[in-house]
């Protein structure tokens, strides 16, 4: 009999994938050459695609700067018993940012919430002192940040990461580094900079998409993984498939296989905390 390969089998948690009805109006991102996310995807389909990549749970993360769309994942989580818990979105810059937050918080399902901060319109959030109230708030109820930003936002995440010493912060996609422009310098210096801060831990999720290289090969990303594995280290980082936007760089079995072969050199203990327990620890969920 062929033993176990105690990788394969280990319980894995994809901290970072979304769900959408697809309406050409709400996605403007998805150009003619992105056609192949421009449909509906949901739990049913997700749900084979998880078995395929051998990942137990997952977390499932807003799109839209919308309580309906929250709403709308968390029915979903409540009636998906593998979607772990979502990542919302709250209207943090309102004057009743506490009033929503503190409703729902009481949901176990919620465990964060995400601004979406590369689009200029948002972004001023960054010196607006409501935003930064509404950020207190989710801090006063456990609940985790999640950062979405571009590698030109570094320094300024930086600066709202100091600001909210109390808070749990997620870095999205690692910062999103500049792959496909072959410098990696100036990310790569603020990535070590902003995982000095105790409080922020970074998802190794997105990675294929930043490449933008046809035929990217695995090695393409391999300086991103390592320093983030250099600097943040297990106890500080979690894997992510970004699907459904992975598809448009890379199918999910494939980046599965990609983190698994990178954190091949590490013990089993520590491929453990990236595929699992660091998620579970940081958003606060059941241990499996």
């Amino acid at each position: 009999m062929t033993p176990a390969n105690p990788v394969s089998s280990m319980k894995r948690l994809d901290c970072h994938h979304h769900f959408w009805h697809y309406e050409p109006e709400k996605f403007p991102w998805i150009t003619p050459e992105r056609a192949i996310v421009g449909r509906d995807f949901l739990p049913a389909e997700f749900d084979t695609v998880l078995a395929a990549g051998k990942v137990d749970r997952s977390i499932v993360i807003q799109n839209f700067r919308t309580l309906a769309e929250t709403d709308w994942l968390l029915s979903m989580a409540a009636e998906f018993a593998w979607i772990e818990a979502v990542v919302g979105w709250f209207p943090l810059a309102d004057s009743n940012a506490e009033e929503v937050i503190e409703r729902y918080a009481a949901n176990p399902l919620i465990v964060g919430a995400r601004e979406i901060l590369q689009y200029p319109e948002v972004s001023v959030y960054f010196d607006d002192p409501a935003f930064h109230r509404g950020l207190k708030a989710l801090a006063r109820h456990d609940l985790c940040y999640d950062i979405l930003i571009g590698p030109w936002q570094l320094q300024d995440s930086i600066c709202l990461v100091d600001t909210h010493p109390d808070l749990q912060f997620v870095l999205c996609h690692l910062g999103k580094p500049p792959i496909a422009s072959g410098d990696l310098s100036v990310w790569a210096a603020d990535l070590r900079e902003i995982a000095q801060r105790p409080n922020v831990v970074g998802k190794l999720s997105g990675l294929p998409l930043e490449s933008k290289l046809p035929g990217w090969k695995s090695s393409d990303l391999w300086p991103c993984i390592d320093l983030a594995l250099e600097v943040f280290g297990p106890d500080r980082l979690m894997f992510g498939s970004d699907w459904p936007p992975c598809l448009m760089a890379t199918s999910y079995e494939h980046w599965v296989r990609v983190v698994e072969l990178s954190l091949a050199p590490l013990s089993l203990d520590e491929q453990a905390k990236i595929w699992a327990t660091t998620a579970e620890r940081v958003y606060g969920l059941p241990v499996s």
